[in-house]
């Protein structure tokens, strides 16, 4: 999960160089998004596993972004 965290963090910074630097392509922001989306859902789905799908659930944070997630599939909201 950290790994994944990791990944999408070096993605976005690496578009927000791209982006100063006036450079960045629309490719560049879609596959750029398609990733970060792809390990997030990753992320959120092992969290979920980890919490043996307590059910919907305020107790854990997790639960939390996976209802957000499950909510809109369009919008991804993390909640830290």
């Amino acid at each position: 999960m950290l790994c994944n965290i990791q990944a999408m963090t070096l993605v976005g910074w690496r578009l927000c160089k791209l982006y100063d630097k006036g450079t960045m392509t629309l490719g560049h922001a879609s596959l750029g998004k398609l990733c970060i989306t792809l390990k997030a859902r990753e992320t959120v789905a092992l969290g979920w596993e980890l919490l043996g799908s307590n059910g919907i659930l305020a107790d854990f944070l997790v639960t939390k972004v996976c209802t957000l997630c499950s909510q809109n599939s369009n919008t991804l909201v993390l909640v830290i």
